[in-house]
């Protein structure tokens, strides 16, 4: 009988390792959307939910435009990014910098941090920004 159940758990204890190594990596994602120079965004397994909440924060929130929460809303998975994006403006001697899995998102932060900023040019923001990956 003692030999039996360590049969057993000794099967379900392969199964198990089996099961764990083939398994999948979690899905996580992350949505992020701004307007009027504030960002919002967030981090959850549940991209439809995610989409909502971030867009919904966003669009109670006062002193922003629905029209540019819908229209920035950006989603991506985590694990299917390769590499980190580093996007940085510069005007009247400051610098903002933003670095994200999206360039689109990294570059209109980095622009929103410096033309929300008053001692800064916007043209001289949108003239002097790059990005790197």
């Amino acid at each position: 009988m003692k030999f039996l159940k360590a049969c057993s758990l000794l099967a379900m204890t392969v199964l198990l390792l089996n099961t764990q190594s083939f398994a999948q990596p979690p899905q996580v994602f992350t949505c992020s959307t701004y307007s009027n120079g504030s960002i919002f965004e967030n981090i959850s397994m549940n991209v439809k939910s995610l989409r909502e909440n971030v867009l919904d924060e966003c669009l109670t929130a006062p002193q922003i435009i629905s029209s540019q929460c819908i229209s920035n809303l950006t989603c991506s998975n985590l694990y299917e990014a390769t590499q980190l994006v580093s996007c940085s403006t510069s005007s009247n001697g400051l610098t903002f910098s933003d670095v994200s899995l999206d360039e689109k998102y990294s570059r209109e932060t980095a622009n929103i941090l410096c033309v929300s900023n008053p001692h800064t040019d916007p043209e001289d923001c949108a003239e002097n920004l790059k990005c790197r990956n």
